[in-house]
């Protein structure tokens, strides 16, 4: 469907192109040349036709091109959607590469493609292991070898990758911690953040009364009573800062402060956008980061500092 769409939009551009060049055509000789209305026509038809078909034999190749280039990405999908191992994947596309006559910016967007979907993929439950780190580096050293460069969406979630298999594997940094902690205690992590919580809230679901008919058209309402329901509104709390330690889970905020030791937490659920804390005593904590915030990096740290 894809192919048949993509030579119908061609095909329409170059009806355009004639029929619009054809019309300018037209109207110059008609205007700039003593000849006649039908000499002026032919000649027009014929300079239109050859520029539809010039840009007909350009547009072409790379609609061509652009297929090819997608016949392979689309397979590179489907086998890592299917967890097939990264050197058939590898095999495929240099086989592809050469049937298909790729050229060297159609192969690097290819390769491209396949590194970021392959850390996307490592990422997603939230942990990295040492065969995804050995498989990331061997396709980085197949790149270079073939000097298929990275792009920059590439190399930030190269980057990324990196950082949170450091945080894995190496033991946490303490960092500078402008609050007092106990004996013992090292701070780990610091973002700033707004504080939410569920509230209950009293909301008119439906009001009931009497209605009385005045003329044909008119009736008159009388208001006898409401009925309400209790609903769970969020509410912003506070804005503060939000620090992990090794013993705790710290808010300073602008009217309250909060401290969590790793103990009391029942579960901790970590979003891109939030992290809500539920505790064994009280409701449930929904913390807003505002800036400077990776989820995956959070986890790691505070899973580590549970731990220690």
């Amino acid at each position: 469907m894809s192919k048949v769409w993509s030579y119908t939009v061609l095909i329409l551009k170059v009806f355009l192109l004639w029929l619009l060049s054809g019309a300018v055509l037209y109207a110059l000789l008609g205007t700039f040349l003593p000849t006649g209305e039908n000499t002026a026509y032919g000649i027009s038809v014929l300079l239109a036709s050859v520029v539809a078909l010039l840009y007909f034999i350009k547009a072409k190749g790379k609609v061509v091109k652009d297929l090819r280039k997608k016949e392979v990405k689309d397979r590179v999908k489907r086998d890592l959607s299917a967890r097939k191992p990264i050197g058939e994947i590898l095999a495929v596309i240099d086989s592809l590469a050469v049937s298909q006559n790729l050229d060297p910016s159609q192969l690097e967007e290819i390769y491209n493609m396949l590194l970021q979907m392959y850390v996307d993929q490592s990422l997603k439950d939230g942990k990295i292991t040492t065969d995804e780190k050995k498989t990331v580096d061997r396709i980085l050293e197949i790149m270079k070898s073939k000097g298929i460069g990275l792009s920059t969406e590439t190399l930030d979630r190269i980057n990324r990758f990196n950082r949170i298999y450091t945080l894995m594997m190496s033991p946490l940094v303490e960092i500078p911690c402008h609050i007092n902690l106990k004996r013992g205690e090292r701070c780990h992590y610091h973002v700033r953040v707004k504080l939410y919580k569920w509230k209950k809230r009293r909301a008119t679901v439906t009001s009931f009364g009497w209605s009385y008919r005045i003329t044909k058209n008119v009736r008159i309402y009388t208001h006898t009573g409401d009925i309400y329901q209790d609903r769970d509104i969020l509410s912003l709390e506070d804005t503060g800062d939000l620090y992990v330690t090794n013993h705790r889970l710290i808010f300073i905020g602008m009217k309250k402060t909060l401290s969590l030791n790793h103990s009391k937490i029942l579960d901790v659920e970590i979003f891109k956008d939030r992290i809500v804390v539920k505790r064994d005593r009280g409701s449930v904590l929904i913390f807003v980061p505002q800036k400077d915030y990776d989820h995956l990096e959070f986890s790691v740290i505070l899973a580590k500092a549970a731990e220690s």
